[in-house]
């Protein structure tokens, strides 16, 4: 058994021994993620952000949606307030990746007024 399914059954068995948080569901989507389960990572992403994530869930979330070539529905996971520097960065990889370059650019900079340290945003800017 690879690691990501060892993850997967760790998670399951936590889960079922009445263990419920988010971070548990955010970990098994990310190892689903990584296996190509894609459609299974979502679900867990959503039952993570029901179980109070703020912010990665979203953003896993919000990349595979982009990897389908869901944009409408990618873009919408950041119609929410007080979105992080992260969310704000991946909203402009989204963007820039349907050729919305100057909506890219502002969500950069936003992401940058959050965390003026944050590598991927000023790459993404320039």
């Amino acid at each position: 058994m690879g690691k990501y399914q060892e993850l997967i059954a760790w998670t399951d068995d936590l889960i079922d021994s009445g263990i419920e948080n988010w971070e548990l569901y955010h970990l098994k989507g990310m190892a689903l993620k990584n296996l190509g389960n894609l459609d299974k990572a979502l679900v867990e992403f959503t039952k993570a952000i029901e179980k109070g994530d703020d912010e990665s869930s979203w953003v896993a979330k919000a990349e595979i949606l982009a990897e389908a070539g869901n944009e409408t529905e990618a873009l919408t996971s950041f119609a929410r307030p007080n979105l992080g520097s992260e969310s704000l960065k991946t909203k402009g990889d989204i963007e820039f990746k349907f050729k919305h370059y100057q909506d890219a650019i502002e969500s950069y900079e936003k992401s940058l007024e959050k965390d003026n340290r944050n590598q991927s945003a000023w790459y993404g800017k320039g």
